[in-house]
C-alpha cells in the first residue's frame, strides 16, 4: 500500500492554483480581457448586456432611466444634431473603445480604467454635426460630467459601474476558463 505524500500534493495544488491567472490565454487575448469585455458588453459578443447594453437602453446601472434633457436643451440638440438623446452626440463616450479604455490586466488583478483620454474622431448624430466643444472634449471629461452632473441643473446620468448581473456573467466566464485549465492540466498529466 502506497503512503500518501501530502507535501507533494500540496505543492501540486499550489502550482495548479498559481497557473490560473488573468494573463492566461483566453478567447480574446487573455482571461482578464475576456472578463473586462464581459463587464463592458455582456456575455455575448453582440454587446446586448453589460455597460454597453445599459447605455443603449439609456439606463443607470440600477436600471432606472437617465433623466431627459431639459426642453430647451432638447430643442437645441434636435435642431443641431437631429436627435436629443442624452450622452450620445459623438458616440465616443459610450463606445466599446472608451468603456474598455485603458484597462490593466495583471496576473492577480484586472482594473477597468475608463476612457482613452482623447477627443472623438467624429459625430454619431444623424446630422453629423459636431461642435467645437464636441471635437475638443476627451471622453474622460464627458464621462466625469455625466456622473457628477452636467448643465445648470447638474443632471446626473451615471453609466460606468459593474452590476450584480455583470458579476454573475464574469463568474461564468471565469468558471469556463478554469474548467479549460483543469482539462489542460489533466491532459498534460495523462489523465
Amino acid at each position: 500500500m502506497a503512503t500518501p505524500n501530502i507535501d507533494e500534493v500540496c505543492r501540486w495544488l499550489q502550482e495548479f492554483a498559481e497557473s490560473f491567472d488573468f494573463t492566461r490565454p483566453g478567447k480574446d487575448q487573455s482571461v482578464g480581457r475576456d472578463l473586462a469585455l464581459t463587464i463592458v458588453r455582456g456575455p455575448d459578443v453582440g454587446g446586448q448586456g453589460g455597460i454597453l447594453g445599459r447605455c443603449a437602453a439609456g439606463v443607470r446601472p440600477d436600471g432606472t432611466p437617465w433623466p431627459p434633457n431639459a426642453p430647451e436643451v432638447s430643442a437645441r440638440k434636435q435642431e443641431d444634431y437631429g436627435w436629443d438623446e442624452p450622452n450620445r452626440r459623438t458616440g465616443q463616450m459610450l463606445s466599446q473603445q472608451s468603456l474598455y479604455g485603458r484597462t490593466r490586466i495583471e496576473p492577480d488583478q484586472v482594473t477597468l480604467v475608463y476612457g482613452t483620454g482623447q477627443p472623438p474622431s467624429g459625430s454619431a448624430a444623424p446630422s453629423v454635426y459636431s461642435s467645437k466643444a464636441d471635437r475638443e472634449t476627451p471622453d474622460t471629461l464627458k464621462a466625469s460630467l455625466a456622473h457628477s452632473g452636467q448643465g445648470r441643473k447638474r443632471i446626473q446620468r451615471p453609466f460606468y459601474e459593474a452590476t450584480r448581473e455583470d458579476a454573475e456573467n464574469v463568474s461564468a466566464v471565469a468558471q469556463e476558463n478554469l474548467n479549460e485549465n483543469i482539462r489542460e492540466t489533466n491532459q498534460a498529466r495523462g489523465l
